[in-house]
């Protein structure tokens, strides 16, 4: 329920950012964010409305994601959980630096989507790492 909070609050203050914005820059940031916490807090509506008429979780929020791929490392021996993590700090490195250098930039999006997409899921794995 934070989480819906946190996305509407978000929502609503970039919602007028857009229409204050000054520059083109800041006008795109501004769009950008009001579309994924919009995303964000349909999910969690979603969520929330499933849940109150079945009883049941529907799992589309990203959280959800990272718990079951947590539930996957758990069963995993030491060594294979390194080398899923080196994997998942590569992927993420990649993608920033092909993101810096401009290389195929129609592929941006796509990137900067599969960081926002693994960080949580290399966070989780390192904290689990930590905790062994």
């Amino acid at each position: 329920m934070a989480d819906r909070i946190t996305a509407y609050h978000a929502y609503r203050a970039a919602h007028k950012a857009l229409f204050t914005a000054q520059t083109e820059a800041e006008c795109t940031a501004a769009a950008k964010s009001v579309l994924e916490n919009y995303a964000l807090n349909r999910l969690i509506w979603a969520e929330l409305q499933h849940y109150q008429a079945t009883g049941q979780v529907l799992g589309q929020h990203p959280i959800f994601k990272v718990r079951a791929f947590m539930q996957e490392m758990q069963q995993l021996p030491i060594p294979e959980l390194i080398k899923k993590r080196n994997a998942l700090y590569k992927s993420i490195i990649v993608a920033k630096k092909q993101i810096i250098q401009g290389t195929e930039p129609h592929l941006t999006q796509n990137r900067e989507a599969l960081i926002k997409e693994k960080t949580p899921l290399l966070q989780a794995l390192d904290n689990h790492l930590k905790s062994l």
